[in-house]
């Protein structure tokens, strides 16, 4: 074979192997699409012939999850949570899965994602959050809930706009209405939990934990090691701390 021969071989390889990445790329266009609109058997299927497909991405970086909590389709993110898709995942614009809940006022998804742990501090590229989106388009629901959870109305955008400042400037509620409204969101933040609670909390829980796994320690050391006197509660603190950094 030639040098001429084996060149053409290696080119048709390669148009070959491009042809089947942009088949594949199609075929997952379309599976985000279907996410979008709500076909979780379809979805759900295709993920379980390719585990691949559960946190892969396109151009836009958009993923299965994000597209269905696009759609708000409560059993479809509810299985691909269980496959593990990634709840932290964002596309290029910055939005993970709880901003596109909360932008269309999905509350069902959304009381979904922020259970099954996604984060309370993402924001987009215009440093906007989930609350924010929320208020622009007056999910009331979805607003109130999310200050329920401790979301922080304190927060403000790249342009120094907060969720209150936002509220519904996008629609043709009235003036009265969207001060009705924003005063519920302003109790609704009074009421609690604030973020530094949901911190506090964390940090409660932390130090719990951190007590009660000094005690076991020192347990079994006392069981196993009675003599050695270098395993003081002191001692086991430090390498608690060292090793598991707690």
């Amino acid at each position: 074979m030639s040098e001429d021969d084996v060149q053409e071989d290696w080119d048709s390889e390669e148009e070959e192997e491009e042809e089947e990445e942009e088949d594949e790329e199609e075929d997952f266009e379309e599976l985000l699409e279907r996410a979008r609109d709500g076909h979780t058997v379809e979805v759900l299927a295709a993920v379980d012939l390719d585990v691949g497909l559960v946190n892969r991405v396109v151009q836009d970086g958009n993923t299965l999850l994000i597209m269905a909590s696009w759609g708000g389709h409560v059993d479809l993110i509810q299985g691909l949570l269980e496959r593990k898709a990634d709840i932290h995942a964002r596309n290029a614009d910055g939005w993970d899965s709880v901003i596109c809940a909360a932008y269309y006022g999905h509350l069902p998804a959304l009381t979904l994602l922020m259970n099954s742990g996604a984060s309370m501090t993402t924001t987009d590229t215009e440093g906007m959050n989930a609350l924010m989106y929320a208020a622009i388009y007056d999910r009331h629901s979805c607003a109130v809930f999310l200050l329920s959870r401790g979301w922080d109305l304190r927060l403000v955008d790249n342009q120094g706009r907060s969720a209150l400042d936002l509220y519904a400037i996008y629609t043709n509620l009235s003036d009265e209405i969207k001060e009705q409204r924003r005063q519920i969101l302003r109790d609704a933040f009074a009421e609690g939990p604030h973020p530094s609670q949901v911190q506090r909390r964390k940090d409660e829980n932390y130090q719990r934990r951190r007590a009660l796994l000094l005690v076991v320690v020192e347990s079994i050391v006392a069981i196993l090691c009675p003599t050695c006197p270098w395993l003081s509660v002191y001692g086991i603190a430090i390498w608690t701390h060292a090793r598991l950094g707690i």
